[in-house]
């Protein structure tokens, strides 16, 4: 919540809103992918990673390993968080988690749209 508000929460501020873009922003060496923040990751331009494809270009977000992730985006001020546990169900693989991700923010976002 403090980051999808710019690094305020309640009144209080934690970070300031130029040190929350910083760390939100790719990175001139973003790794193979080009799409790495410093700690975080954001949407690619094809709209295929696990923030899905209605997430703001502003998005940013992180994944783990069982299948978790959360994603925020400032844009609409919402955020989803996935927790998961993969190692349960091996058969639906990395495509499986990454489908799931991509549901469950294209649903954030979506009820962020219609004022849910």
């Amino acid at each position: 919540m403090m980051f999808a508000n710019g690094g305020e929460l309640e009144g209080v501020r934690v970070f300031r809103a130029a040190t929350v873009q910083q760390f939100t922003q790719r990175q001139r060496r973003a790794g193979r992918s080009g799409t790495r923040a410093l700690g975080w990751d954001t949407p690619n331009e094809m709209r295929t990673s696990s923030a899905g494809t209605r997430m703001s270009t502003r998005a940013f977000g992180h994944t783990g390993h069982t299948g978790g992730s959360m994603w925020i985006d400032p844009e609409r001020g919402v955020w989803a968080v996935l927790i998961s546990n993969r190692t349960y169900n091996r058969e639906a693989g990395e495509a499986g988690v990454q489908a799931l991700r991509r549901a469950v923010n294209d649903l954030a976002a979506e009820a962020a749209d219609s004022g849910f």
